[in-house]
C-alpha cells in the first residue's frame, strides 16, 4: 500500500510540472541505491531495492523518446 502511495504521488507532481519524469526517475534512482546499501547491511529488508526499481521502471516508461 504505501508502494501505491509514493508512486501515485510522484504522478501526481509529475501531472502538475512540479517534477520532470527525468527528474522522478533519478531521485528513485537515488533512493534505490541507498535502499540497496541498507539491504545488504540488513536481510529483513531485502525487498525495498526491488521495489523502488519497480516504481523507476515504470516512470521510465512515461520518459519521452528521443
Amino acid at each position: 500500500a504505501a508502494l501505491l502511495l509514493v508512486e501515485s504521488l510522484v504522478h501526481g507532481l509529475i501531472a502538475r510540472d512540479l517534477i520532470t519524469v527525468a527528474d522522478a526517475v533519478e531521485i528513485v534512482d537515488v533512493a534505490a541505491d541507498v535502499a540497496y546499501d541498507l539491504d545488504n547491511a540488513h536481510a529483513d529488508r531485502r525487498n525495498s531495492a526491488g521495489l523502488l526499481a519497480t516504481v523507476g521502471d515504470s516512470l521510465r516508461g512515461d520518459l519521452p523518446l528521443d
